[in-house]
């Protein structure tokens, strides 16, 4: 069990006023089996603002902020303790649970295209041919396996601003070269043609690894998969490792369009700079 502290900041500052700003923000825990809010989180606005509070289809808790006062930096802050718990197994259901009907149907949203996860014919002969090389007998490791398969043959990179962000899978699998989110749209693809539902989930990772120099960190994603006869679980896409006490989760959806953590529209100048972090402390520690 861990108790953690977390900060998130976003200050978007720009060369001259700014007239009104909207922002809408997905960064408050959930609360569920495995993570526990232990203080409830506030948000503060600077300049003041007037904020609207909901619960998204996907369970997501989603807040909006309006400034109305004229200003050339904007601050948004978050803070909430949050007690993380160890997470069940994944379980050992074997792979020819899938084809039950009624599990499908229960998870037909995370086996179907969605708006950055989308594939052609072409690419189920290629997803076929890695279920049959990665040799899995349980739902779990198929998927941990057919993950890395993925990831393992891309190398990872900055987005090409010339051809933008893509979403067919095939597409981004046989070009050998991919973004972060690109690799993890395009795993979630070849998992729900293998016939495995799978979603994105966004949060917080409190290790060392993933912070900076300064002890800052970001809004970072992994995969959650439904398991027969077990639920959800969740690892990362690029190790294969299992969610854990330091994996905090925000948001979930079919894939990054359902759960982006931040959106700011405002009337004035294009030009600007925003900056995000989460400090996160172990208070147990």
């Amino acid at each position: 069990m861990s108790l953690l502290s977390i900060r998130w900041t976003s200050r978007r500052t720009s060369p001259s006023p700014v007239v009104e700003a909207q922002v809408v923000a997905r960064v408050q825990p959930r609360h569920d089996a495995h993570q526990r809010i232990v203080r409830q989180g506030t948000f503060e606005t600077h300049p003041p603002s007037r904020d609207n509070s909901w619960t998204d289809y996907f369970g997501t808790r989603v807040t909006a902020f309006g400034v109305t006062q004229a200003h050339e930096e904007l601050e948004v802050t978050f803070d909430v303790v949050v007690e993380t718990r160890p997470r069940p197994p994944a379980g050992d259901a074997p792979v020819d649970a899938l084809t039950d009907r009624a599990f499908s149907d229960d998870h037909a949203e995370y086996l179907a295209h969605s708006p950055a996860v989308r594939w052609k014919p072409a690419f189920l002969p290629t997803v076929a041919a890695l279920v049959s090389e990665v040799g899995a007998d349980d739902v779990a490791s198929l998927a941990r396996a057919l993950s890395l398969a993925v990831t393992g043959a891309l190398t990872l990179g900055p987005a090409d601003d010339e051809q933008g962000s893509r979403t067919f899978a095939g597409v981004i699998l046989a070009s050998g070269a991919a973004t972060d989110a690109e690799a993890v749209h395009a795993v979630i693809g070849a998992l729900r043609v293998a016939g495995i539902p799978a979603r994105l989930v966004t949060g917080f990772l409190a290790d060392d690894d993933s912070v900076d120099e300064d002890g800052l960190g970001n809004v970072t994603a992994w995969i959650e998969i439904a398991v027969p006869g077990s639920g959800w679980f969740a690892f990362d896409p690029f190790t294969g490792v299992a969610a854990g006490e330091d994996h905090v989760d925000i948001a979930m959806g079919r894939d990054a369009t359902d759960c982006p953590s931040l959106r700011t529209s405002w009337t004035g100048p294009a030009d600007h700079e925003l900056v995000t972090g989460v400090r996160i402390q172990h208070l147990d520690a």
